[in-house]
């Protein structure tokens, strides 16, 4: 049985992440999805150390003796590249979501935002704006749905989360390769297609991009992305031990 486990964009928890997992489930009955909380959130906002070295050693921990397939969003994107280069058996595979390389540079980052005088906090002042650069054509309700998870934290966890945002991911071995896919939104104003096709060849994996879809692709668009997902990995084991 594939085990999936679908990690969250920061700010955010494994609630938001419900449609994506619902979907994955339906694509794939066979396998066993699940959607942890990343420390410093949710049920592990009290979590003193978030940094990605951590992360990766909890998500270790909690996945035993598995080979996981990684799906990361975001900042969980980041993670999933964290745990390929700390586990002592690297994942089944992973699967990257409005990842790219280089810092994220676009309107609706803390960067972006705090050149507009927004500043960074636990509030729908901050919130609000920085989801809802996040998707192609942004409706309230999701904007204010995944903002009101996001207000949930406790400003020291918000802060601590804030500061690992900040540090990248340690360079990856060549050794280290899995079956890797990248998925992109065309209308992503936070990533250009160059970035993600740059990391994509970096970690010598697929890129699928998605034309109507922004940053938030699996809030935008849960179904497709999971079929994408579905159909990848099938054929990415035997792509990988043909190269």
């Amino acid at each position: 049985m594939t085990q999936i486990v679908v990690l969250h964009g920061a700010y955010l928890n494994s609630r938001a992440m419900a449609p994506l997992v619902r979907c994955l489930q339906e694509a794939m009955p066979t396998a066993r999805v699940s959607a942890p909380d990343l420390l410093g959130h949710g049920l592990e906002s009290a979590a003193a150390d978030v940094t990605l070295p951590a992360q990766a050693a909890r998500l270790n921990t909690l996945c035993g003796r598995d080979a996981p397939l990684l799906v990361g969003f975001g900042f969980g994107a980041r993670v999933a590249l964290q745990c390929l280069r700390d586990w002592p058996t690297a994942p089944g595979g992973i699967v990257l979501i409005g990842a790219g390389k280089g810092p994220a540079w676009g309107p609706s980052t803390v960067a972006g935002l705090a050149a507009q005088g927004i500043v960074p906090s636990p509030t729908p002042g901050f919130l609000e704006p920085l989801i809802a650069g996040w998707f192609a054509s942004p409706s309230s309700g999701n904007v204010r749905g995944l903002a009101r998870i996001a207000a949930q934290m406790t400003r020291g966890a918000f802060c601590r989360v804030l500061d690992a945002t900040r540090t990248p991911a340690g360079r990856i071995a060549p050794s280290r390769r899995v079956p890797t896919l990248l998925l992109h939104g065309s209308l992503d104003c936070n990533r250009r297609p160059s970035e993600a096709q740059a990391l994509a060849e970096t970690l010598d994996g697929e890129i699928e991009v998605f034309l109507e879809g922004g940053h938030a692709l699996p809030f935008e668009m849960p179904g497709a992305v999971a079929g994408r997902i579905a159909a990848w990995q099938v054929r990415a084991p035997e792509a990988l031990a043909a190269e």
